[in-house]
């Protein structure tokens, strides 16, 4: 009876295989390289020059912050000893609530949701939808069924140039 469920089982997915490979088999398929198109869009290219600014204009008052940190922390060694227990503990103090203070400024900047992340999205989310567009619709054209995106690598090993749609997107 177990070897029966188990067979039966086994029949299952072998068919359920045999069925997705049959229907993979039914769709045209082709490639596009994403980021070859993207790389060719002057919206892309202006795009990466605002981020890149950003990101080097934010890591440089960054790097500012902590270097001054640095500078706190080696005058206060050098004067520790000649300060009372109070003011000590108070200079230390001021001193670490400055750097989380920077911690908290490179997450603000830099972090998942941080400044950085949301502007990219912002600059990039209608580059993506341009190129989705001309994709879909090349697609569509084209009767091709499903578009893999050779630059994503998906495993894509080898096509013939017949079946990569990239020229057409572009010009799309």
């Amino acid at each position: 009876m177990r070897g029966c469920r188990l067979m039966a089982g086994l029949f299952r997915g072998v068919v359920l295989v045999v069925f997705c490979v049959g229907l993979i088999h039914a769709q045209r398929v082709a490639v596009v390289d994403v980021k070859e198109i993207m790389e060719a869009m002057p919206e892309y290219k202006q795009a990466q020059k605002t981020l890149d600014s950003l990101s080097k204009e934010w890591r440089s008052e960054i790097e500012a912050l902590y270097r001054e940190i640095d500078q706190l922390w080696r005058r206060y060694r050098e004067e520790r000893h000649l300060l009372p227990e109070q003011m000590r503990r108070e200079r230390e103090q001021e001193i670490i609530d400055k750097e989380k203070k920077v911690r908290e400024l490179q997450r603000k900047y830099f972090g998942p949701d941080g400044k950085l992340a949301k502007t990219q999205e912002q600059l990039m989310k209608p580059i993506y939808e341009r190129i989705y567009s001309a994709i879909r619709e090349v697609a569509r054209e084209k009767r091709y069924g499903i578009v893999l995106d050779k630059s994503a690598g998906a495993g894509v090993v080898f096509v013939e140039s017949r079946y990569d749609i990239t020229d057409a997107v572009k010009k799309r």
